[in-house]
């Protein structure tokens, strides 16, 4: 967030600059204390990785700086990144391995091996949702979208599963094109 805020406000340069590199810290920072950070007290939005974190903040300050360093960091940190976090839903408050591998796809050029490494992972995280197109199930079949059950969380499920789809398209758009109208629904 100060990586993407340093963008925001790079037309008064001391404030980006400050705020790129409290970024800096703040990643740096988090590289130190590998450990998911739960929320105080606890209670149910809790992280199942740090992972992710990690390499969307590697990501993001790869694109602000430029620098190979972070984004070689946002490239090993997307490896393996779906089968590290185990949360079922594909995209919430602890678990942004969608965006995490979006923006480390974007880090790299189109058309490089790395984003589409990267680009093939988000196609796994979105496959299950991207089935729900052609064989919707459970309650959110009239929606064409394969929720098992409506209760507390679901609009944040849908609108999470709408974003990974929108994330897959964007980072391999001819091979994810039916993302779209799942995203729509």
């Amino acid at each position: 967030a100060l990586a993407l805020g340093s963008q925001v406000y790079a037309d008064d340069p001391p404030y980006a600059a400050k705020l790129l590199a409290l970024a800096r810290v703040v990643y740096a920072a988090g590289k130190a204390n590998l450990l998911s950070q739960n929320p105080d007290p606890i209670d149910f939005y809790l992280e199942t990785s740090h992972r992710d974190d990690l390499t969307f903040g590697a990501a993001i300050l790869a694109q602000t700086t430029g620098e190979a360093a972070f984004a070689s960091e946002a490239l090993a940190g997307g490896r393996g990144l779906i089968t590290a976090v185990t949360s079922a839903k594909a995209l919430q408050w602890g678990d942004v391995r969608a965006l995490a591998l979006l923006e480390a796809g974007l880090a790299f050029p189109d058309g490089s091996a790395e984003r589409a490494e990267l680009a093939g992972d988000l196609d796994q995280l979105a496959a299950p949702i991207l089935a729900s197109a052609t064989a919707p199930k459970g309650a959110g079949a009239p929606f064409r979208y394969a929720l098992d059950a409506f209760g507390n969380g679901t609009i944040e499920e849908s609108l999470g599963a709408a974003a990974v789809c929108l994330a897959a398209r964007r980072l391999s758009p001819t091979t994810n094109a039916a993302c779209a109208e799942v995203a729509r629904s």
